[in-house]
């Protein structure tokens, strides 16, 4: 999450609750203000553990759950130890 820009629309993974939400670019100075990043890139925000993103244009729903994996965490500072399986 080092790289994330809250400006841009995107989707956000929230570790807490396993789930992939759709960042709306309106959150970004609320996000700027009270949001916290963790030494490995997790970010805290707004009850949300925030540990990797996608670019909006980026087809979910077509690829494969390999090839997610793999560009999660080429966007996160996330090891692979920490990333469930299933």
């Amino acid at each position: 999450m080092f790289n994330f820009d809250p400006a841009q629309r995107c989707w956000v993974h929230d570790k807490s609750q396993d789930r992939i939400i759709a960042w709306w670019s309106g959150w970004a100075d609320q996000f700027k203000s009270i949001a916290t990043i963790s030494a490995y890139g997790l970010v805290h925000w707004d009850e949300l553990l925030l540990d990797g993103w996608w670019p909006w244009d980026f087809d979910l729903r077509r690829t494969g759950r390999l090839a997610l994996l793999v560009f999660y965490l080429s966007l996160t500072s996330v090891s692979a130890k920490t990333v469930r399986a299933g």
